[in-house]
């Protein structure tokens, strides 16, 4: 039925934003380690 139909459409489009906010958050925590081991290795920590 249209109703079925557009049941799924959200379902698809709902899955799709939560992947793209796990994928934004992903790429912020990947971004956040990579300005600590900068800092880290300005500071000499990795020496």
């Amino acid at each position: 039925t249209p109703e079925e139909s557009e049941e799924e459409s959200n379902d698809e489009e709902e899955q799709d934003l939560r992947l793209s906010e796990e994928a934004r958050i992903q790429e912020k925590k990947t971004l956040m380690k990579c300005i600590v081991t900068s800092i880290s290795i300005r500071e000499g920590a990795y020496k």
